[in-house]
């Protein structure tokens, strides 16, 4: 793992007298800030690009849903404004009520930090923020299981071991999610199979379902 805490160990966010006051709704993140430093300088494989620039770590008091999903936490470039007086490029934040909620040990949010700087680039222009190749629903994986490429690569990357250590909990959540995909690659294929049955059945005169022998030659 990049940080020193413990996996198990439970995050704690500030309290929220930090917060002083209705329009603060910021306070600085010095953990998140060395998370990210850390990840940059040891994961030179994924984030070499990310070395020039200059990241500031923040506290949202409510980081409230997106989408209709919570929103833990987010990247963004620094505008022309907020650097005024700040050297920062790029501020990375997570949401103290969704990692109370959610009640976030350390392995977690070490991913969710991984997560959100996985999706700053630097271009020509400076940095921006994509947003992630994979993104699904339960019911579509169900149904369809890994049925395009971003999800065939987050598939397979799920059985190979992830830069956090031998943590079991990390490898039996990994192997639960690799279950899942596998599951509902199995679902979707004798649903096809389901569906060649039926183009073996044929109605007779009087309407009633007859099978069509299958002979082949």
């Amino acid at each position: 793992m990049f940080t020193q805490h413990g996996p198990e160990e439970t995050v704690h966010p500030p309290p929220d007298s930090d917060f002083t006051n209705a329009n603060n709704v910021f306070v600085p993140n010095p953990d998140l800030e060395d998370l990210v430093g850390a990840m940059i300088e040891q994961d030179a494989k994924h984030f070499n690009d990310l070395r020039e620039l200059r990241f500031v770590g923040l506290w949202q008091l409510e980081g409230g849903k997106k989408g209709g999903v919570a929103n833990l936490g987010q990247a963004a470039v620094a505008t022309p404004r907020e650097q005024l007086g700040v050297a920062v490029d790029v501020f990375v934040w997570t949401a103290k009520d969704w990692i109370i909620s959610y009640k976030f040990n350390w392995w977690q949010y070490e991913a969710l930090a991984y997560h959100l700087l996985c999706g700053v680039q630097v271009t020509e222009n400076g940095p921006k923020v994509i947003q992630p190749p994979i993104r699904a629903h339960v019911a579509e994986l169900e149904r369809y299981g890994a049925w395009n490429i971003g999800l065939q690569a987050a598939q397979k990357a799920m059985g190979l071991q992830m830069p956090l250590g031998l943590n079991v909990r990390a490898n039996a959540v990994m192997g639960a999610m690799d279950d899942l995909l596998e599951q509902a690659n199995a679902r979707a294929r004798l649903r096809d199979l389901g569906q060649q049955a039926d183009e073996l059945l044929e109605p007779d005169a009087d309407g009633n379902t007859v099978t069509v022998e299958r002979v082949d030659e």
